[in-house]
């Protein structure tokens, strides 16, 4: 991927919704009471369960569900990609359905709206047997400044304060009496309402297609971009300015996040449209059109703000009565072991499969809440109202219609239209080069991949005796959507799983004895924690609470094995703070610490194996599920798992396996010491890490000297930031807290 998309992910530095500090965070231990009131279900009755660790294996174990399924079938998860495996995954859904099976399919938006023609093709396949639907859908608010952004006076005389008026009146007319499902869709803060241009702007926008955004406010407002442009002369001292102006942008775009950074990368957009990579008035120009001086409306801020809040559940449920969830979306990265067919990633993951004695509705219900949140939720039509994809998915055809007309040298002000309308490729057109397209997968996958059958990984029954308790955090509370969380009332804001972890540290510590001392293993793949599991870190390890026989291992994925090389970058200094900060300590009653990482067993190899787990053991209970230990899957996401109590064969069986794994060096190499280096070494250590990622992802050497040079001492200040932060909460500062969390829940 290119630079633009992967930094998307890095660095947001303005939280414009501002959680308020809390005066006392005593932390409490599990109990059984304790763990009643956060999970989702009571104690699950379990007939049989098992955790898998192999990804054949996960995906044969799926499939089997599948195909086994006689009445229903429900599916939540953050990505279902457009490639083999989950071709074959979805021909298997589509025939479930046509022997009667009712599925329903709940995935991420952002995610998945680039494959919404292979999701309409899935729904279509299964007659009124499959349903899907996508969580993350645009609030009343974005839709509404969409139509803003491409609807106006363009450079006409009223291209001021007035016309932002007239604009306003007119869409708040616009969107007074719409009506969804016998609702005021203003009661719901949602809309289906678009106009021509503001359609293919939120396509652009959850397509990550700038271009298209560019596009979208360029002809709504009728802005003359070649009377701009021809105005502009590239010798003049005021285009060497703006020219300059080229990293700021560039940086805003990219990192900055929420509406600031979405007027960036159209500005930047519209600008390269015009004169590819100068940066020049057209930008002034532009700037007018948007609404970032929208008065009192700190509650549309907080809708962008939270723009990329994920679905991160991981679930395939069966007839009510079994289930598998863990951390494995469906592509091939997750089903795959290292092929010719396989990507750079081979993710190592954990999933659990459980059979239950009955049909057990708990899980069912708990699936129902999240499919029926209106508020975060749409169909598919509803998504082909506001966000219709024919423009994005024909933009290809209207480039060549530019293209033909500009070489014909017509007069003809239709010759685009006519020519894009001849060529123009419909829904119906495209639904078939999908099937077309999903049958050479199935085909290809096939004839060209053998899951192994030899050497599999081992997978673990649970203890007949085990209390399974199914946890989720969810994007509401009180029946209305929240927004972030409070450490110290995680609970209150639906964070149930991060409510679970932190008690459960604190009961660990609690029950390990001289005789009976206790483990804590975090086998997380994205390890950048949010304020609250720092700071319980620290209490573990500065005497706060007796964790006198207790050892502590954090075990994650290296710079080297990441798939996301921003979470590492940052964690390095968080880590460093967290090592400073234990270096000074003299408590008698702290746990023991060992930091570890995956290494990348050969750097020529063609697929990374990159850890995806998210398995969290706390002395004799285990928690297995889709929550990374990083600040995004607190504040933003929604994520589920499985508490596993009272398993003891199990829990061992899983320690034995986990330390097979450690000792398979170098797999899995131990790094505590490297982490508390100092800051002037770290320092130089990012210098280099940044000068790989530049030359990994800036193929086309857009980005000169300087600019890399101003990037790198961003960078450098973001990282000292969090170091002062990190530390401020390792010694109990509760606004620091609150304030990390907020500037860095999108990593």
């Amino acid at each position: 991927m290119r630079l633009t998309q992967i930094s998307s992910k890095l660095f947001i530095l303005i939280g414009i919704f501002t959680l308020s500090a809390c005066a006392t965070r005593e932390q409490v231990a599990l109990d059984d009471a304790l763990l009643t009131q956060y999970a989702s279900t009571g104690s699950l009755p379990i007939k049989a369960a098992t955790v898998i660790t192999d990804n054949d294996q996960a995906f044969a174990s799926k499939l089997a569900l599948i195909n086994q399924a006689n009445t229903h079938i429900d599916l939540a998860y953050y990505i279902f990609s457009d490639d083999h495996t989950s071709s074959v995954l979805a021909q298997a859904l589509i025939n479930a359905a046509k022997r009667g099976v009712k599925v329903r399919l709940l995935l991420d938006y952002l995610s998945t709206y680039k494959d919404l023609d292979h999701l309409s093709y899935l729904q279509q396949a299964g007659g009124s047997n499959i349903q899907v639907r996508l969580y993350g859908r645009p609030s009343q608010n974005i839709v509404k400044d969409a139509v803003y952004l491409t609807l106006g006076c363009g450079q006409s005389s009223k291209a001021d304060a007035a016309c932002n008026q007239d604009k306003y009146a007119e869409i708040e007319q616009l969107f007074d009496n719409e009506k969804i499902n016998n609702r005021l869709a203003s009661d719901i803060g949602i809309s289906n309402l678009s106009t021509p241009m503001s359609a293919i702007f939120l396509s652009g926008l959850y397509a990550k297609n700038p271009e298209l955004m560019a596009f979208s406010l360029e002809h709504g407002q009728s802005i003359d971009v070649a009377a701009l442009s021809a105005s502009t002369n590239a010798d003049s001292a005021d285009t060497q300015a703006q020219l300059k102006k080229l990293g700021k942008l560039y940086y805003q775009a990219n990192y900055q996040g929420g509406l600031a950074s979405l007027t960036a990368k159209i500005k930047l957009a519209t600008a390269t449209l015009v004169l590819g990579d100068q940066i020049n008035p057209v930008l002034n120009s532009v700037n007018s059109f948007l609404p970032t001086n929208r008065e009192n409306n700190s509650i549309a801020r907080r809708d962008w703000d939270y723009l990329t809040e994920f679905l991160h559940h991981k679930l395939l449920l069966v007839d009510q009565q079994t289930m598998q969830l863990g951390g494995r979306n469906v592509e091939n990265s997750y089903h795959m072991n290292p092929s010719p067919l396989s990507s750079k990633y081979i993710f190592m993951d954990t999933d659990v499969r459980l059979e239950f004695n009955a049909p057990e509705p708990q899980v069912t219900s708990t699936f129902d809440r999240l499919w029926h949140f209106t508020t975060m939720v749409a169909s598919l039509d509803e998504i082909r109202e506001h966000a219709p994809n024919d423009f994005l998915m024909n933009l290809d055809i209207y480039k060549q219609s530019q293209e033909f007309c500009t070489n014909q040298s017509t007069n003809n002000p239709t010759c685009v239209d006519q020519y894009y309308q001849q060529h123009f490729v419909s829904l119906d057109q495209r639904l078939i080069k999908v099937e077309q397209s999903m049958t050479e997968m199935i085909e290809s996958y096939n004839n060209n991949y053998a899951p192994r059958t030899q050497g599999i990984s081992q997978s673990f029954a649970l203890d007949a005796s085990a209390q399974v308790y199914y946890l989720e955090n969810l994007p509401f509370f009180e029946s209305k959507r929240g927004y972030g969380s409070i450490d110290g009332k995680e609970a209150d804001y639906g964070k149930a799983i991060h409510a679970t972890w932190l008690a459960s540290l604190k009961k660990t510590c609690e029950q390990a004895t001289v005789n009976n001392p206790q483990q804590v293993i975090i086998h997380n793949a994205y390890f950048f924690m949010p304020g609250n599991l720092l700071a319980a870190l620290g209490a573990m390890v500065d005497g706060s609470w007796d964790c006198t026989h207790v050892s502590l291992q954090i075990i994650t994925n290296s710079i080297e094995t990441t798939d996301l090389n921003v979470v590492n970058l940052l964690a390095m200094w968080q880590m460093k703070a967290f090592e400073d900060y234990r270096a000074q300590l003299t408590s008698t009653t702290s746990a023991t610490f060992n930091y570890s990482e995956y290494q990348q067993a050969n750097e020529n190899e063609t697929s990374t194996l990159s850890l995806h787990s998210k398995v969290m053991l706390f002395g004799d209970d285990l928690f297995i599920g889709s929550a990374n230990a990083d600040v995004r899957s607190y504040m933003l996401d929604t994520n589920n798992g499985l508490m596993i109590m009272n398993a003891p064969h199990f829990v061992s069986q899983y320690k034995q396996w986990l330390a097979a794994e450690i000792d398979t060096r170098p797999k899995i190499a131990e790094r505590t010491q490297q982490i508390g280096i100092s800051q002037q070494k770290l320092k130089v250590k990012m210098n280099h890490v940044m000068d790989l990622l530049l030359a990994k992802y800036d193929k086309n050497n857009r980005i000169d000297h300087q600019q890399a040079e101003d990037f790198k001492e961003k960078v450098q200040g973001i990282t000292q930031r969090i170091y002062n932060l990190s530390t401020k909460i390792l010694n109990g500062d509760n606004k620091a807290q609150d304030e990390f969390n907020r500037l860095f829940k999108t990593i």
